[in-house]
């Protein structure tokens, strides 16, 4: 009896404290304050390992504020590892012997030199993170003050989404670091002299960076409110078409997702100029009576005009099947990379859909079966059409008679000039 009794407190204890077998498997990140806590807090907690893979990492505020606290990570005895795409991670000498000097392991892929010059347009355009090989954070956004919005030199700031998750999606991702880490295309950047004034500013500015933030954000998140229980048919997905694996690629779980939806696909993507054997697909549901719904940058968010020109080439195609477009109509630049089908299956990650993200760059999703998360995916999805604007068998913003309200001529003409010139030349590499 009493033995009884022991295991029934400690079951009632497991499920009050404990992750709950049917509490949330992961969090979503959509607020830009929030995002950038959420990157805090999970450095913060790191036990033994932080491993952190990006397309782009700035020379800015909250760059920085997240290398400080990866210093402070090392100091307390946590590995800490950065792997950052050379191209488009534009650091000053400074900035790398700062990482060096901190014992921030850091390596650059396919780093700019003369002999690589074939291979310029092969990048890394993963973004995640992954602590203690347990809980991964992965999404559409860059370490770059633009993506959280804050007010510094705000010239552009995006409209994107994270999620935080726990369990095998986490060990997969890490198992996806360590090959990556070895790869030829990995490398350290030779730091040459240094100069010491530069050094010293640029520690300064970390330091009186950190502090400048955390009075101004005071946010943190509970251990309660953080706590995940193993999202359930949930795996992270990589693809890098210069290994060339064997493996899926990325575009063909795509299409495998939207041959399998029955009732509904919703795309939100920041550049959609899609390869054939998407166009195929898409089509393919929707002749079969499956609703297409995607949401895209308009001219007037579209931050690389010759990705949205490309898209306005495809966009009449699209309807002429039966997609329902919508364009963002907002301040921001639209930068998620999501699909929900059916409401019950989901994949949020770095994947455009476009030619460079299916044939040239190295991209990360996660795929998910989890209907209860899917329908929290579908809830920012639904919020995101509030945001924007469908375009009517005029090709007009509905409610409106001007093809694309919010721009100048400038941006028109030169939008008209590129849909006739450059981009059917250029479309698969963009």
């Amino acid at each position: 009896m009493r033995f009884l009794l022991l295991l029934f407190t400690l079951l009632l204890s497991s499920i009050s404290f404990g992750q709950s077998l049917d509490g949330p498997c992961l969090r979503i990140f959509d607020n830009p304050d929030e995002a950038f806590d959420i990157r805090r807090q999970v450095i913060i907690n790191a036990k033994e390992e932080i491993v952190m893979s990006y397309y782009a990492l700035a020379n800015e505020v909250r760059p920085m504020n997240i290398l400080r606290l990866l210093k402070e990570a090392v100091d307390r005895g946590v590995k800490v590892r950065l792997l950052l795409d050379d191209y488009n991670s534009k650091l000053p000498t400074e900035m790398r012997a700062f990482l060096k000097n901190n014992h921030i392991e850091t390596r650059f892929y396919n780093v700019l030199k003369i002999k690589n010059i074939g291979r310029i347009d092969r990048r890394m355009h993963d973004k995640y993170v992954v602590i203690d090989r347990k809980y991964l954070l992965v999404g559409g956004r860059n370490l770059k003050d633009g993506y959280f919005k804050l007010k510094v030199k705000e010239e552009q700031t995006f409209y994107d989404l994270d999620v935080l998750l726990t369990g095998q999606p986490a060990i997969e991702a890490a198992d996806y670091f360590e090959e990556r880490w070895v790869s030829p295309l990995a490398e350290e950047r030779v730091i040459k002299k240094i100069n010491e004034d530069k050094y010293t500013d640029l520690e300064e500015k970390i330091f009186r960076t950190y502090d400048e933030i955390e009075a101004l954000d005071g946010m943190s998140l509970s251990d309660e409110k953080a706590a995940l229980s193993e999202c359930q048919d949930t795996s992270f997905y990589a693809y890098d078409p210069n290994d060339k694996l064997d493996n899926e690629s990325i575009q063909d779980i795509y299409i495998r997702e939207i041959e399998n939806a029955q009732t509904s696909i919703d795309i939100q993507n920041a550049y959609v100029i899609l390869t054939k054997p998407m166009q195929k697909a898409i089509r393919a549901a929707a002749e079969r009576g499956v609703r297409v719904r995607i949401v895209t940058n308009s001219l007037k968010t579209a931050d690389v005009t010759m990705s949205y020109s490309a898209f306005r080439n495809l966009r009449p195609k699209l309807m002429k099947w039966g997609v329902e477009i919508y364009e963002f109509t907002q301040n921001d630049t639209l930068h998620t990379k999501l699909a929900i089908f059916d409401n019950k299956r989901f994949i949020v990650g770095s994947f455009n859909l476009d030619p460079r993200s299916a044939n040239i760059n190295s991209e990360t999703i996660i795929l998910s079966g989890d209907k209860q998360h899917a329908e929290l995916i579908q809830e920012f999805y639904d919020e995101t059409l509030e945001l924007s604007a469908r375009i009517n068998e005029k090709g007009r913003h509905e409610g409106t008679n001007k093809r694309h309200p919010g721009t100048t001529f400038g941006k028109r003409l030169l939008n008209s000039i590129l849909r006739f010139t450059l981009v059917p030349i250029l479309r698969g590499r963009l």
